[in-house]
C-alpha cells in the first residue's frame, strides 16, 4: 500500500526554486523529476492564486515566445526574456503585468544553468499555469 503525504497550504507557499531545485530539474539518471510538473507546479499555482489565470497563462506564453529571441548564457537570456515577456503580456492584457508575478518568475533565474534547464523550466511554468487555471475554475464553480 502506498502512503499518501498531505502537503499543507503553508508548505506550498514556502516552496521556492532555490530549495526545491537545489539538486536541479533532473535526477541522477538524467530524468526530469516528476515534481517539476506536479508538486512544484502546484506550489506555484497556490502562490499565484491572487492573480487571474489569464494573466499567468499570458505571461508564461509570452515568455515561451520571447525566450528564443535572446542570446547569451541561459540564465541571462531568461532574465531578459522575463522582462520582455512582461512588456508583451502587458500589451496584450492592456495593463502592466503584476509585479508579484514578474518577481515570482525572476526567482527561477538562479536555478538555470543550461539550455536543458530552460526547457525544463518552461515545462514547469506551463504546468503551473495549467494547474492555476484548473484551481481557479474549481474555486469559481463553488
Amino acid at each position: 500500500m502506498t502512503e499518501t503525504t498531505t502537503i499543507t497550504r503553508e508548505q506550498y507557499l514556502s516552496m521556492i526554486p532555490a530549495t526545491f531545485l537545489a539538486d536541479g530539474f533532473r535526477d541522477a539518471e538524467g530524468n526530469l523529476r516528476p515534481e517539476v510538473g506536479s508538486i512544484w507546479a502546484t506550489a506555484g499555482a497556490v502562490q499565484m492564486e491572487t492573480i487571474a489565470p489569464r494573466i499567468v497563462s499570458t505571461m508564461v506564453e509570452a515568455l515561451k515566445q520571447t525566450l528564443p529571441l535572446h542570446e547569451g548564457a541561459p540564465a541571462a537570456r531568461y532574465r531578459t526574456a522575463c522582462e520582455e515577456a512582461a512588456e508583451v503580456a502587458g500589451g496584450i492584457l492592456g495593463k502592466p503585468a503584476p509585479a508579484e508575478l514578474v518577481a515570482w518568475l525572476a526567482r527561477y533565474a538562479s536555478s538555470i544553468h543550461s539550455e536543458a534547464d530552460l526547457q525544463d523550466l518552461l515545462h514547469h511554468l506551463t504546468e503551473t499555469a495549467r494547474q492555476h487555471a484548473l484551481f481557479s475554475g474549481m474555486r469559481g464553480a463553488r
